[in-house]
């Protein structure tokens, strides 16, 4: 399933990917995400997350990174395979961030069809929400 959402914040780009462009910083913001850990050093991780159908660890690889304009992260492993396309441009005195995702959900919620991508997308406004408080604080 294709999904796409769309957040403004009033900060600048560079402040906005400096702090989402960390997977370690994915527990804070994205309420399914428990614990991400380097794996090699470089752009693989063991991220942990806790979904409906229970817990779940997946190998996340960081595939694009161009500061501070995009991030593209997608599964290695686990279930629920997704990437994640985030585009940052500068807007109204901040930055509207622009997420456009495949993900991959088990057969049975698949035949939900528009209704199954309102759900994630929902899932996904809610977590960039979550980032833009903590974005506040700092």
């Amino acid at each position: 399933m294709r999904v796409q959402v769309t957040q403004h914040y009033p900060q600048a780009p560079e402040t906005v990917y400096a702090y989402m462009s960390d997977p370690r910083n994915m527990p804070a913001w994205n309420s399914a995400v428990t614990s991400v850990e380097p794996l090699d050093g470089g752009t693989r991780y063991v991220m942990r997350r806790d979904l409906p159908s229970g817990a779940a660890t997946n190998e996340l690889d960081v595939v694009c990174s161009v500061p501070p304009s995009a991030l593209t992260i997608r599964t290695l492993t686990g279930p629920t395979p997704f990437t994640y396309h985030y585009t940052l441009e500068s807007a109204a005195g901040g930055t509207t961030l622009r997420l456009d995702g495949e993900v991959e959900l088990g057969s049975v919620i698949a035949l939900a069809g528009p209704l199954a991508t309102r759900f994630v997308e929902r899932g996904i406004a809610a977590n960039l929400a979550t980032l833009g408080l903590i974005l506040d604080a700092r």
